[in-house]
């Protein structure tokens, strides 16, 4: 497998931060980490550093001020949302997912326009007997690709969904003009049918640039991003072939994506000045934990899902005191998916890996965590039916595998075109990345 992408970044920074002598000047097994560890001790220095600025012209002020005349301010009401957030961290990651799904603003989720597919209408758990996937030929550090697939082909009700899917109007039926949905609904019949064999996803390996432009072929790629990248690609798929692009983001996210995969997660922050509760509401597809100081998943959800202060210099600016405040931040689940998608965050900022084993259930009970349920709300639990596992030392390096139960009930280990049976003790002792859930009890929800 190639080398890290962030190797000569990593490289620049050891150089400009070790100086000729110390622990940091020479490669070692421990690079990595030795790096973030010197990063973190340099950032009091490199932040609190004096710079000199100098007035600038007020030439260029007037030059400023007639080029911004010439646009109109878009997306004004987000940034009113974002503005009203302050004091609650936001993340560029976290920011451009507000963007693609704007936060909702007030007591009660609000109902969509439109619904495009109905909750309801989802359908989990294996329907009858379906075939255990085919083997997939890794193309040249396709891995990554192979595995997600495998991963999301064996989620039952995507599956269910995939199967039923009819040819779009404007695909060709001979391929060359497939949108990402019929490329992967393709792909599923083809494991379907060869099931015991091996197959070259084709569809999707010469479709990589459509799913997102800086996917390159030949090159390793994180299997949780390429996920969320393909989930994400089918979702604009599926919105053009209903003419539903130009729909609100309430009404986009009842795709049948967003109906499987998606839930929406409630936030309140409360002001411990005059005891104001603003509750926003935020639409997620899976749920990215922090592993560092955790040992099991539930440990992992529990930190989550915990109540923070905010104060200091993270103080709340309340709403109703007009003024930064001591508050208290909690995140509850407002809306269970149907299937929950779990990262587990292993991936350093310099491109280490965390290797730690975490302790995971076959079943999952997230009644703790739903806002509902301390009003008496019905249970939601869920049973494990997928993983990814990466092994090796970095984001960009090593090797991808999937693990996933059939409709037999058996687990079995997908790596590239080997598929065989193991035990439910292998499968919970691997180092996993990704896991996902489906529910297996609710009660009927609304879209």
């Amino acid at each position: 497998m190639p080398a890290s992408v962030a190797d000569p970044v990593a490289l620049v920074l050891r150089t400009a931060l070790s100086g000729k002598k110390g622990p940091y000047s020479h490669e070692t097994e421990n690079a990595p980490e030795l790096l973030e560890d010197r990063l973190a001790a340099s950032a009091k220095r490199v932040l609190l550093s004096s710079i000199e600025y100098e007035p600038a012209p007020k030439q260029q002020l007037l030059s400023l001020d007639t080029l911004k005349s010439k646009y109109t301010v878009l997306n004004s009401s987000l940034s009113a949302k974002i503005t009203s957030l302050n004091g609650i961290f936001i993340s560029s990651k976290l920011f451009l997912s507000l963007i693609n799904n704007p936060v909702t603003i007030q007591d009660s989720l609000p109902a969509p326009k439109v619904t495009l597919f109905r909750s309801e209408d989802v359908k989990v758990g294996w329907k009858g007997s379906v075939p255990v996937g085919a083997g997939m030929i890794n193309m040249g550090n396709t891995c990554y690709m192979n595995s997600t697939l495998q991963a999301l082909f064996h989620v039952p009700s995507l599956s269910n969904w995939l199967s039923s899917v009819r040819q779009c109007k404007n695909c060709d039926p001979n391929g060359s003009q497939l949108c990402v949905v019929c490329i992967i609904a393709k792909t599923l019949q083809s494991t379907h049918d060869k099931s015991g064999s091996v197959i070259k996803p084709i569809l999707v390996y010469n479709r990589l640039k459509l799913i997102c432009k800086h996917l390159v072929h030949g090159r390793q790629e994180d299997a949780h991003e390429f996920m969320r990248y393909l989930m994400e690609a089918m979702e604009k798929a599926y919105l053009q072939s209903v003419g539903g692009t130009k729909l609100d983001s309430r009404s986009k996210e009842t795709n049948p994506l967003g109906q499987i995969f998606g839930g929406y997660i409630r936030t309140e922050v409360t002001c411990l000045k005059c005891k104001h509760t603003s509750t926003t509401f935020q639409h997620f597809q899976d749920i990215p934990l922090d592993i560092q100081h955790a040992s099991t998943l539930d440990d992992a959800l529990g930190h989550y899902f915990r109540r923070e202060r905010l104060e200091g210099d993270n103080a709340y600016k309340c709403e109703k005191c007009k003024s930064k405040v001591p508050a208290t931040k909690k995140f509850s689940i407002e809306r269970a998916p149907n299937v929950l998608c779990i990262q587990l965050k292993r991936f350093g900022l310099m491109g280490g890996k965390m290797s730690k084993h975490i302790q995971f259930s076959r079943n999952l009970n997230l009644n703790r965590f739903l806002f509902h349920q301390s009003s008496g709300g019905p249970c939601v639990t869920y049973k494990f039916v997928s993983l990814i596992n990466h092994m090796g030392p970095s984001q960009h390096c090593g090797h991808y595998t999937a693990i996933a139960e059939a409709s037999n009930g058996q687990l079995y280990l997908f790596d590239d075109c080997s598929v065989r049976l193991i035990s439910l003790n292998v499968a919970m002792s691997t180092g996993a990345y990704v896991l996902i859930y489906e529910k297996v009890q609710s009660s009927p929800s609304t879209p």
